[in-house]
């Protein structure tokens, strides 16, 4: 059982590495059914691969050279953990929900990022993540930080 486990989760570490490199840093958006579950969850709600498409093209358009470099990757059981920094130069209009949409800047980010994914059947069926909004913002000249 033991090792099933422990092959199971370098499975895991392996494909959200892949998936950062190929969907989200190449932005190869045909390969989103190959990572993601179809019936995955964003944050708890059912996203549709359509929908996943736009989200990564929407991030990409805003970030023309949007990479994440991986920090770290931690797989326990069918939970992966990935610490990533996002960096890009503000190119185009931002995808944040909420906000009217901003010229772009021109600047560059660099943003730190935790991603919680849950693997079933060696594909990603659900995605949480913690990232440093007002950060990028306060980067892109787009919010004042305190005094």
């Amino acid at each position: 059982m033991a090792t099933t486990g422990a092959t199971d989760e370098l499975h895991n570490h392996a494909l959200i590495g892949r998936h950062f490199e190929e969907v989200w840093n190449q932005g190869r958006v045909e390969r989103v059914e190959a990572y993601y579950a179809a019936d995955f969850h964003n944050f708890g709600q059912p996203t549709d691969p359509a929908h996943l498409r736009r989200i990564v093209n929407a991030w990409r358009q805003a970030f023309p050279d949007f990479r994440y470099a991986v920090e770290s990757i931690v797989a326990a059981g069918d939970e992966v953990f990935g610490h990533c920094t996002m960096t890009g130069t503000h190119r185009g209009p931002l995808p944040l929900s909420g906000w009217a949409a901003v010229a772009p800047t021109g600047l560059p980010v660099a943003v730190a990022h935790l991603h919680r994914f849950r693997v079933r059947d060696g594909q990603i069926a659900a995605h949480w993540a913690a990232r440093d909004d007002l950060g990028m913002l306060q980067q892109l000249g787009l919010v004042t930080p305190p005094a």
